[in-house]
């Protein structure tokens, strides 16, 4: 698998981008970078790339996360 292609539907998408995270709750990319910098959003760098966990991405948006004004 080349690693500039999206995952094929056969594999699971493990780690999201900070573009994944923007569609989920609806915002840009800019904001979810603040959110992560900030230690407001959860997530980690790997080298110079933020990646989230879909699992908790959920958890933050079902919880007080998605609903604040953030």
């Amino acid at each position: 698998m080349n690693l500039h292609e999206p995952p094929s539907a056969d594999i699971p998408l493990l780690l999201w981008s900070k573009q994944h995270v923007a569609v989920a709750p609806g915002m840009n990319v800019k904001r979810i970078q603040h959110l992560s910098r900030t230690g407001v959003l959860p997530g980690f760098k790997i080298g110079r790339t933020w990646r989230f966990d879909p699992d908790a991405i959920r958890a933050w948006i079902k919880g007080s996360g998605g609903s604040q004004q953030v």
